[in-house]
């Protein structure tokens, strides 16, 4: 699950984002260790967690888009995020673009690591849009 968690990015040091499926503490701690700097804020199932390393875990009934607004108000500016203000999901785009050649495809090994009824999780749209047919095919079974 830890390789599926896309974040949006605060120039205050908050990574946050939404969990739809597979929430455990360890993914949230494995992110604390990783970015000991940031907060980090996950909502699953309608509770956010906040936690940062060296403080406790905050479990709050919130949606994420509250907490972090509510974060944001007390916190102070980073220097070194300032730049990272940006919408997160053209990152992804621009990423998923340079790293994946539509020639080297392949269904099979794709689908044995995510299967198919992880489908309608948002996160994974991008992974299972890159699988539609190519033009080669599509333009064979229009003759």
């Amino acid at each position: 699950m830890i390789a599926y968690v896309r974040f949006k990015v605060s120039s205050k040091g908050i990574l946050w984002t939404r969990l739809e499926e597979g929430f455990t503490p360890s993914i949230l701690n494995f992110f604390v260790e990783r970015y000991p700097l940031l907060y980090i804020m996950l909502e699953y199932k309608s509770t956010t967690y906040v936690k940062k390393k060296g403080s406790n875990l905050a479990r709050l009934n919130k949606p994420v888009e509250k907490v972090v607004e509510d974060y944001e108000k007390v916190l102070d500016e980073k220097p070194y995020l300032e730049g990272l203000n940006v919408n997160s999901d053209d990152l992804w785009g621009e990423f998923y673009d340079s790293q994946y050649i539509k020639q080297r495809k392949n269904h099979k090994l794709f689908h044995h690591y995510i299967p198919k009824y992880l489908k309608n999780i948002k996160g994974l749209k991008k992974e299972f849009d890159s699988l539609n047919e190519s033009d080669k095919i599509t333009s064979f079974i229009k003759l």
